[in-house]
């Protein structure tokens, strides 16, 4: 599957909120995330994500990044994990690859028309809050037609955004 997904940072918690409703939005569920990426050198920035949300752990193959302002586009494959002994890290690191990353964060999910909305709010390694617009026809017209306002309670992700995650991160 191609994910495509467009972020912005938020600046105003309450207007987005405000605008999530008043766009008719339907919330679906909150969550906690544990996100640990893993990889190494030959694979061109992609990545493999173990994320254990809830109880239940999940494996993500995440491909190469193609950015395109601000439309974020990549493979994306994901499988349940049952792994009562915890050994998948094991079976990654013998595979070759490495953690090279890890984050948390609560993520509160809404849908309207065929876009997953999400609100990420990062606790570790460092603080961050972000709104992501998930679908495979999003565009920046149909959110600013669906969110007019949403350039006063957000900024669009730049380079810095993620600075502090990157210094914490592991060369693969």
């Amino acid at each position: 599957m191609i994910e495509k997904e467009i972020r912005y940072v938020v600046k105003d918690q309450e207007g987005l909120r405000s605008l999530i409703k008043d766009s008719g939005a339907h919330y679906i569920k909150t969550k906690t995330k544990h996100d640990i990426y893993y990889g190494n050198s030959n694979m061109n920035g992609a990545v493999v994500r173990i994320r254990i949300s809830n109880g239940k752990k999940e494996i993500f193959f995440k491909g190469s990044v193609n950015e395109k302002n601000n439309l974020f586009e990549r493979i994306e494959l994901k499988g349940t994990v049952v792994d009562p002994n915890n050994k998948l890290s094991e079976v990654l690191s013998e595979l070759g690859l490495r953690k090279i990353s890890e984050n948390k964060a609560v993520t509160t999910y809404w849908k309207l028309d065929d876009v997953q909305i999400s609100i990420s709010k990062f606790t570790y390694p460092t603080k961050l809050e972000y709104i992501e617009f998930e679908s495979e026809s999003i565009t920046e017209n149909w959110i600013s037609s669906k969110f007019p306002g949403m350039g006063s309670v957000t900024k669009p992700i730049d380079k810095t955004t993620f600075l502090e995650f990157d210094r914490k991160k592991q060369q693969p």
